[in-house]
């Protein structure tokens, strides 16, 4: 150390030194220095008189010829390195496995590191060694190194080293002698102990979850236990792990705070040996449950009840419903309710119970409770419902409905009736039914005292149900009914049709009283009173379908008509059978003239009965064109010879003769 001073007094000049670290010099052994006549000091130090390595700080004095202090000084800051620089190799395992990456640290508390050279033995090589470095003093640096394990077998040793240099030429070293390992052969499936409820996959977490894991025997112990959310490549995905113990047990933590209600977790545990070989344990997944459950809503169908009652509710959580408890009293502790089993999977139960209130008064105003359970025994908010209790009472209807209902063949008619609740409590259900003109059922739910619902039920009568009919409107189970009078109609394609068969009937009529006007007056009293009659009947019933089509009762015209027939062949066959009737008549008139005239000519008794087989012989019919009916000969009448009526087979007075006088 070469001093300096420009102080033309100065005579010698002492050293003295303190660690940077401290405040107080202290003088250095053989400090005083003698000048060289030319105002420069020299001072040799020795790491001997120093206390180390380390950084100092050195300072002047300057002295006159009788040791005064001049009063002036220099300080002069200085590193001392008198040790190498530290290396280590990563050795916490001696195994490795295929072309492992060897980890060194190296590091110097006063100077650079900047040199490295490494050496492997037994043919493993180095795959591009960094022999220069540049690690700053005080820094740990680490250098990677990758092994080429190719031409070695599971379970031959090589040994690493590696020597490194400071910047003032100082060295260190360090070496380890491995052993080639490449799979794991220890335990994988670890038996798991948590700190907290898990059923059905479901995590109850109220705090930090821990997982304990222990491994069995195998052929080698675990060095390291990892669990993962999923991927195990994925460092983010890790929980925090402890280390594996002497008893290859190892621990993971949930962390409460990373976690939300109802999170998905893919649970992988990656057991290693201390080569670093790995296997995975594929656990599942679970749920994350930090939430009590929730009774989101309850309600129930009516608000009056006389026994057993259904309530609905919805709950929700993220381990499912296990439990669900009612009671009727505000300060039931939890789990001293009536008790309701639901044992629910599903995160969100929809569904429905039954309260039983026997044991509650009759009255208004009466009150239940529910709440519901998760699987981890956690118990949810308490949800209520007011209700009124009339044990043994009845539910009372009473019916509205038209008293007369006018509808239209092959056209829809809505028939309307008013259902309503007259009793205390609901109605749950009320089967409406309808009879007689056509068939049915209408249903009513829940219907609460006081209220009322219209059932609404169409019907399209036929052309064929036109006239009068009863509908009867009735609720099952219940004492009450109502009739309605219904009037079917005509359509208007059937009012054409029934209008063209009277008009057709009309036809008939007006033919046949021309075919009996121009009959008529040849005819007797007997036979102009038949005719009369059966004709009648045919025209009464023509009016009669004329004056209500009039009048729009179309459904009387079609039921007159539809049997009309009958009476227009009975009329045509009496017109007939008095046309037949009074051609015979004629006939035998026509016959008795002849006999009258055989007689006046003296033929007498005997001719009449001589020439009896003389007509016989001709036909009078063909002779005097003229349609004989045999069979009322007899109707003709005559005298014998002696003066007695001759009659006929029927007695018949209508004609008598004399005889000859």
């Amino acid at each position: 150390m070469t001093i300096s001073t420009s102080d033309s007094d100065a005579d010698s000049v002492s050293v003295y030194y303190r660690l940077e670290s401290d405040s107080e010099f202290i003088e250095a052994p053989n400090s005083v220095s003698t000048g060289d006549g030319s105002d420069n000091y020299t001072y040799t130090a020795s790491a001997v008189d120093l206390e180390g390595s380390d950084n100092y700080v050195f300072q002047a004095r300057s002295y006159d010829a009788s040791q005064n202090n001049l009063d002036n000084s220099s300080e002069l800051s200085i590193t001392l390195d008198g040790s190498g620089p530290q290396v280590t190799i990563d050795d916490d395992s001696d195994y490795v496995g295929d072309d492992p990456t060897i980890e060194v640290e190296v590091s110097d508390d006063y100077t650079d590191v900047v040199e490295a050279n490494v050496s492997v033995d037994n043919d493993v090589t180095v795959d591009d060694e960094p022999n220069d470095i540049d690690c700053d003093a005080g820094e740990t640096c680490t250098l990677d190194y990758d092994l080429d394990t190719s031409d070695i077998d599971e379970g031959d040793d090589f040994e690493f080293e590696i020597d490194v240099a400071d910047d003032v030429g100082n060295t260190g070293s360090d070496s380890n002698t491995f052993t080639l390992d490449t799979t794991y052969e220890g335990d994988v499936s670890p038996s798991m102990d948590w700190s907290t409820d898990v059923e059905d996959q479901i995590i109850q977490m109220d705090d930090d979850v821990d997982l304990d894991l222990s491994y069995g025997d195998g052929d080698e112990d675990p060095a390291e236990v990892i669990c993962y959310d999923g991927d195990t490549d994925d460092d983010d995905n890790e929980f925090d792990s402890d280390d594996v113990d002497d008893d290859n047990e190892a621990r993971c933590t949930f962390d409460e705070d990373e976690f939300a209600d109802g999170q998905e977790v893919e649970l992988n545990i990656q057991v290693c040996d201390e080569a670093g070989n790995c296997e995975t344990h594929e656990d599942g997944d679970y749920t994350i449950d930090t939430e009590d459950p929730e009774l989101e809503e309850i309600s129930m169908a009516a608000g009056a009840v006389n026994s057993d009652f259904s309530v609905d509710y919805q709950a929700s959580d993220t381990s499912g419903i296990s439990e669900l408890e009612y009671f009727f009293e505000s300060t039931v502790e939890a789990g001293d309710g009536n008790q309701v089993d639901i044992d629910s999977d599903s995160e969100d139960v929809e569904s429905s119970f039954t309260v039983d209130p026997s044991d509650l008064d009759s009255g208004d105003g009466k009150m239940v409770y529910v709440r519901v359970k998760d699987s981890a025994g956690r118990w949810s908010n308490i949800e209520q419902l007011e209700f009124n209790y009339y044990p043994g009472e009845r539910p009372e209807i009473g019916l509205s409905a038209p008293s007369e209902l006018d509808m239209t063949a092959t056209q829809e008619t809505v028939v309307r009736v008013t259902v309503e609740n007259t009793g205390m409590i609901p109605a749950d259900e009320i089967e409406v039914t309808f009879a007689d003109l056509f068939e049915g059922a209408k249903t009513v739910e829940g219907l609460e005292p006081g209220n009322e619902e219209t059932v609404l039920r169409s019907f399209t009568p036929e052309e064929s149900d036109i006239g009068t009919a009863s509908i009867e409107v009735s609720a099952t189970g219940f004492d009450v009914s109502k009739t309605i009078s219904a009037r079917i109609v005509a359509s208007s394609s059937q009012q054409e049709s029934i209008s063209s068969s009277l008009e057709t009937y009309k036809s008939r009529l007006e033919e046949l009283k021309t075919n009996t006007s121009s009959l008529k007056p040849n005819l007797n009293d007997n036979l102009e009173s038949e005719l009369d009659s059966n004709v009648s009947v045919f025209e009464d019933k023509v009016n009669s379908a004329e004056t209500a089509i009039e009048e729009g009762r179309y459904y009387e015209a079609e039921q007159i008509l539809s049997g009309i027939d009958s009476d227009y062949s009975s009329a045509r066959q009496s017109y007939e059978d008095v046309k037949e009737r009074h051609a015979a008549n004629q006939q035998n008139q026509m016959i008795m003239m002849v006999l009258g005239i055989l007689l006046v000519a003296g033929v007498g008794v005997g001719g009449f009965a001589y020439h009896e087989g003389y007509f016989e012989q001709y036909d009078l019919d063909h002779n005097l064109d003229l349609e004989v009916v045999t069979s009322k000969l007899g109707d003709l009448g005559a005298s014998s010879s002696d003066g007695r009526k001759v009659k006929g087979e029927d007695e018949e007075d209508e004609f008598e003769w004399g005889g000859f006088n």
